[in-house]
Parts: C-alpha cells; structure tokens; sequence
C-alpha cells in the first residue's frame, strides 16, 4: 500500500510521502524516526520562490554570507568540475547566450587596465606571492596554469593599479565580491599580521609609485 500525505500547503492536494521533504528526528519517548515536512516538494519550492522575489535584498545578504564560506567554496568547485565533465556548463551556456553576454561585459567592466610594466611591479611588490595566503607563482602555475588573478582590494573600486592586489586562484574565488575588510573580518583569509600590513601600506601609499609607469 502506498502511503500518502495531504500537504497543508497552497496546492491542498494528497500526494505520495516521496513527494514531501523528510528529515531524522531523534525522539527521547518515540526514539529516532522520519518526519515528512507538512508541504509537498512543489509548494515549497514554490513559496521560497516567491519570498525570493519579494525579498531580493535579503536574498542577496543571505547568499553573500553563504557563498564566503570555504566549505561553500569547495563544494562549488566540484559542481562546477562535474558539470564541465558531464557537459552540463556548456549546455546551460547554450541555452542561455543572453545572459552569458550580460555577465561577460559585466566582467569587462571589472578588468584592471593596468600596463604589463605596472603588473610585473605588482608582482614584485607581493615577492611574486598571493599577497594574500604567501602561495609562490610557481604553486600557482603548477596548480592551475596561469598566472596570479588581478584581485580588486575594494570590490566597486578603480579598476587601476591602486586597487589592485596579485592574488591566487583560491583566495581570489573566496573572496569573490567581498571588500577586503568584510572578507577579513568573516575569517576566510588564511593570511598573516605583516602581509595584511604589506597589502594594506600597497593599497595606501606604494602602489602610487607606481601607477602610469
């Protein structure tokens, strides 16, 4: 016999227990069991939808703090290698060209326009390290086969050599769009006193020694 639920949500509807969330409940009287949650899956995915819409800032401050995370981070970048593997990027891409072009100029938007001349000074600042993990260039290229990432020290800030720090590909994707302080204070960064000081004295006052050379 096929057991079934009538979920309390806006569709009022008796469906099947598969179609309707579950979770273990560890009960001292009753001991461990499965409790169905009192929406079907639809009416859920529903309603958070449209908190979602009616709530778009609270939303963003939500997958802000979220995305930060590096246990977040890690599992996005075994989806991301997984969908690439599986063709499942490629397919999302095709099929959806106009927002790819959207975040595409977006990205240009947010590329440094610094000279080949004023990177290698960058570089060399930092020791040709992540300025902020101490990662080598070598690490780096051997990792992932390129070059450090052109990092923004303030998210919405000059897109010239001033806001510009040289940083690896790990602490750049964890930093994301977070300004360097916030990203401090959430304790994401594995960094050190003297190099936050370095990159703090680069951003201040060094890096305009360098700007249009």
């Amino acid at each position: 016999m096929i057991e079934t639920k009538k979920c309390n949500g806006q569709c009022g509807e008796t469906k099947q227990l598969s179609e309707f969330y579950t979770r273990v409940v560890h009960s001292k009287t009753k001991g461990s069991y499965i409790y169905h949650y009192p929406e079907c899956k639809e009416c859920t995915k529903n309603r958070s939808y449209q908190w979602q819409l009616d709530n778009p800032q609270r939303k963003k401050e939500i997958r802000k703090k979220y995305v930060g995370k590096p246990e977040t981070i890690l599992v996005n970048r075994e989806q991301q290698r997984r969908s690439l593997k599986k063709g499942v990027r490629r397919e999302w891409q095709q099929k959806n060209k106009e927002k790819l072009k959207v975040y595409r100029q977006e990205r240009e938007l947010k590329k440094h326009d610094i000279s080949e001349i004023e990177w290698w000074e960058c570089r060399r600042y930092f020791n040709f390290r992540c300025a902020y993990c101490g990662k080598t260039w070598e690490e780096q290229y051997r990792e992932h086969s390129k070059d450090f990432c052109r990092d923004h020290f303030f998210n919405n800030g000059p897109n010239d050599i001033t806001n510009c720090i040289p940083a690896c590909v790990n602490c750049n994707s964890s930093k994301n769009s977070f300004d360097f302080e916030e990203w401090l204070n959430r304790n994401i960064i594995d960094s050190t006193k003297e190099r936050i000081l370095k990159i703090k004295k680069w951003i201040a006052f060094d890096a305009y020694n360098y700007k249009d050379i």
